[in-house]
């Protein structure tokens, strides 16, 4: 399931990534990823419980669009813009 949710997630950011190059504006295509790309990897949480494994894996995807959204190589960067645009850890938004 982890897979595929994530294989999922990162073909429609990817989509939405190059599009969205055009409108050079960062905090669209971070609209767009919470809009479309957040579902894919919330999907199916109401019937499963979520492990602290599967929390890691998940919220390494949202690490990686923003680090190709913004260029951020630190993770305490990664952490810093994810608070900043309420992009919470994938336990939380689950909860």
């Amino acid at each position: 399931m982890r897979r595929v949710l994530s294989f999922k997630f990162y073909r429609v950011f990817n989509c939405i990534f190059s599009r969205s190059k055009a409108a050079n504006s960062e905090l669209v295509t971070v609209k767009l990823m919470k809009s479309y790309c957040l579902p894919f990897l919330l999907y199916g949480f109401e019937a499963v419980t979520l492990s602290g494994t599967n929390a890691c894996l998940l919220d390494a995807c949202i690490d990686r669009a923003v680090y190709k959204i913004f260029g951020l190589a630190n993770k305490d960067n990664i952490a810093e813009v994810r608070t900043c645009l309420g992009l919470h850890s994938i336990r939380s938004l689950v909860y």
